[in-house]
């Protein structure tokens, strides 16, 4: 119930009135259910005790207007009334489970939608910690198991009980003790049934969500590692964990299969030795022969409460072998962090670039980290300057850049653009300003230009085609299909569509985070003349190991260990930096 009521403060409060109507059509359907036994009490006593039968007011009322002057006319009437009965409530019962998986389906939608969206507007650390295997599980396979089986079985298992207690003020209504006894005897068989499948259910549970979880993981390390398997000759290896997983996967659902199939053979049980206890207390209270009169109105309400007990308990216990689902979407959903960022309302809210970017003493340390990545980082940076930033490996360049994007917050210091202040609620309104090319881009399965045009709507196809031309990609048709992750793209070719793509922006700051490191030095000149050529138009900040690249720089940031250990043009520290001029000598510039 905890986990469900998380679930429910999480997902569904705006889904209560779908809610409050599945939990009236679900007391309608029982209501009908119990009227539709209403017909057969009266053929029952028509049957046994006519007397009884014919001394009944309404039924005298029902004879007379119907003209009813035969038990034979009598007992096909009710016998009709009780077939009309059962067979609205058939149709009513169609219309309930399609409202039923309508609700589902609409909650899966809920589920999916609130979970990204919070996703989406979760701090960029938050992925840098975040295995990508276990969120692609929670959003595919979690929210499926959670919505289809188990909320499915939590629908189930209400119906159900709606039901049985509507059958139950039924007996209740006819034999009050023999049913309070039968109702303890089976309530403490339920009981004991319950204890002896919990802790199974609890484990095969754990397993099933562990072994799933893994078994993900394991076929996408295969499709995504395949080019390192197959240089490795580590196919056979591979195709072994993936069999083992694949096993460890069959064998903890065939586990959970069979514990709630099991379950069904000890619900007879429960249900017969409830029923030999209300006929035994039945027996010793009446006479044999009213007992045998009243047996087949019992028979027919048992074969109604029956099915409904069974379906109760493998409903709970399907849930029980599903709650680790639950659990782990509940815990991945309170676990991403809130965003303070602002919703973009209007361009009005927009920050303007023209004058300078300001870093004043900023320091970075990664959540968990004891060293910082950046130590009292102070830089200026004017519109329209072409910057260099070069260091070691693990000097802090990509977290530099990772700051003046917005993506990372400043543990301490400050950071401006024409003195507006970023911090976490304002950074959507630097975005547009943008442009960024990584060392290894994120290639989309679609057209070339699509690629370009990157979550456009509309597409400026004559500008597509010039920012091709420029960033040498006019070897490719426009409309080229690239496949999977431009795998069958050589990597500078990735780089030069990621060039274009930050471009296809008209971006105020172009962020070039070793953004030509495959190309070859012919190509790589080209573009970067290229680059230098825009300076004025934006300010280009560019991040680079083969130094190279930043000959076209007005300045270069010279980072050491996370501080600024330089800040000049490449001449002067080529000539007065001793670290740099052997960067420089190794780079064969």
């Amino acid at each position: 119930m905890k986990q469900l009521k998380r679930f429910y403060t999480y997902f569904c409060t705006d889904l209560r009135k779908s809610i409050t109507i599945l939990a009236l059509l679900s007391f309608v359907a029982a209501v009908l259910e119990l009227i539709g036994f209403a017909p057969l009490i009266k053929i029952f006593d028509l049957i046994s005790t006519k007397e009884h039968f014919y001394s009944n007011e309404f039924v005298q009322c029902i004879i007379s207007f119907f003209g009813l002057n035969t038990d034979k006319k009598i007992f096909l009437f009710f016998m009709s009334l009780a077939l009309l009965l059962f067979s609205l409530k058939a149709l009513f019962m169609f219309f309930h489970q399609y409202y039923t998986c309508r609700f589902l389906t609409q909650l899966r939608n809920k589920v999916g939608s609130l979970f990204m969206e919070k996703l989406l507007k979760a701090p960029y650390e938050f992925f840098l910690k975040k295995n990508s295997d276990d969120l692609v599980n929670t959003i595919d396979n979690t929210i499926r198991y959670v919505i289809m089986l188990y909320m499915s079985y939590v629908v189930q298992f209400f119906v159900y009980v709606v039901l049985l207690a509507t059958l139950l003020i039924l007996v209740l209504y006819k034999f009050l003790f023999p049913t309070i006894v039968s109702l303890c005897v089976m309530g403490i068989l339920v009981y004991i049934q319950i204890r002896l499948f919990k802790k199974i259910i609890h484990y095969v549970s754990n397993q099933t969500t562990e072994a799933n979880t893994k078994n993900i993981y394991i076929i996408q390390k295969i499709i995504h590692a395949i080019k390192e398997i197959k240089i490795s000759n580590a196919g056979r290896h591979v195709f072994k964990c993936f069999e083992n997983s694949s096993n460890l996967v069959s064998d903890t659902e065939q586990k959970g299969a069979y514990i709630q199939n099991v379950q069904v053979f000890f619900t007879e049980i429960v249900i017969f030795s409830g029923l030999f206890t209300f006929l035994l207390n039945l027996i010793c209270l009446a006479s044999f022969e009213k007992t045998i009169a009243n047996l087949a109105l019992l028979v027919a309400i048992f074969f109604r409460a029956a099915p409904a007990l069974n379906r109760i308990l493998g409903a709970y216990g399907s849930m029980k072998s599903y709650q680790g689902s639950l659990i782990s979407l509940n815990n991945e959903y309170d676990n991403i962090p809130c965003s303070e960022e602002k919703d973009i309302t209007n361009s009005e809210d927009m920050v303007t670039f023209s004058k300078i970017i300001s870093l004043k003493n900023i320091s970075f340390k990664y959540t968990n980290n004891k060293k910082p990545v950046l130590k009292e980082v102070s830089i200026d940076i004017k519109q329209g300057e072409f910057i260099g930033v070069a260091g070691g490996s693990g000097a802090g360049k990509t977290t530099l850049m990772n700051v003046i994007l917005g993506m990372l917050q400043p543990t301490s210091g400050s950071y401006s653009i024409d003195d507006v202040c970023i911090t976490n609620e304002n950074v959507p309104l630097i975005r547009h300003l943008f442009g960024y090319t990584a060392q290894d881009p994120f290639i989309d399965s679609t057209s070339i230009s699509n690629n370009i045009g990157f979550c456009e709507d509309e597409l400026n196809m004559n500008y597509i085609k010039e920012l091709m031309q420029k960033c040498l990609l006019d070897e490719f048709p426009i409309d080229y299909l690239i496949k999977e992750n431009g795998k069958t793209l050589s990597g500078g070719q990735r780089q030069r569509i990621a060039l274009a793509r930050a471009l296809y922006k008209n971006p105020k700051i172009l962020i070039l985070d070793e953004a030509t490191s495959a190309l070859d030095i012919y190509t790589e000149e080209k573009i970067m003349k290229f680059i230098s050529s825009l300076k004025r138009e934006m300010t280009i900040i560019s991040v680079a190991h083969r130094l190279s690249s930043l000959k076209y720089c007005d300045k270069i940031i010279f980072l050491n260990a996370g501080k600024v250990v330089d800040f000049d043009t490449f001449k002067n520290l080529q000539a007065n930096n001793k670290d740099f001029a052997k960067m420089v000598k190794l780079s064969q510039v």
